[in-house]
């Protein structure tokens, strides 16, 4: 279902609302954008372009679940949108950010080998297994972001499990 418009809100609102969106969901939006964006900049960019498009949609959500994959749509069409737009300018690559910049709020160098990892896979199942193991949500929630079926993304998920396991056993040894 898609979220309801109301009228305008005040900038005190809408900052307001932007903290609160930061507060519950801002290390979730930042490595879900870092994700397909692979470097910091430009996943900061997409989050707050979010952050803006989602507060001056003057959306009203059923509850936090719905408000959540809501943001994480935003995220995931801007993403792709400036994938697409992307110039052939060189892109730092994902591996020299891992151990130098922390994600979030915790560092992730001890794991940098996984998440190169998951940032090979397509795209679909990058999206999927991130959202499914690092964010926790459910397939249906993932559907709704993804605007892919349900079934669909469990194929994704399937295909992304085996499709890492055999990235990870082929260059890093690991079974």
């Amino acid at each position: 279902m898609s979220p309801v418009n109301k009228n305008r809100i005040s900038s005190q609102e809408a900052s307001a609302l932007a903290e609160r969106y930061l507060d519950l969901y801002g290390n979730a939006m930042f490595r879900f954008a870092y994700s397909f964006m692979k470097n910091r900049e430009d996943a900061e960019d997409v989050v707050q372009d979010a952050l803006i498009k989602a507060i001056s949609s003057g959306a009203v959500f059923e509850n936090e679940a719905h408000e959540k994959t809501y943001l994480f749509q935003i995220i995931k069409n801007r993403c792709l949108d400036l994938i697409k737009k992307r110039d052939r300018h060189p892109v730092r690559p994902f591996e020299e950010t891992m151990g130098t910049e922390e994600i979030g709020t915790e560092e992730k160098s001890d794991l940098s080998f996984v998440l190169e990892a998951v940032g090979k896979l397509p795209a679909n199942e990058r999206a999927a297994v991130h959202l499914f193991y690092a964010e926790g949500l459910s397939t249906a929630e993932i559907a709704k972001v993804t605007g892919r079926k349900e079934s669909t993304v469990r194929s994704d998920l399937l295909r992304g499990r085996k499709r890492l396991k055999a990235i990870l056993k082929e260059e890093y040894d690991f079974e």
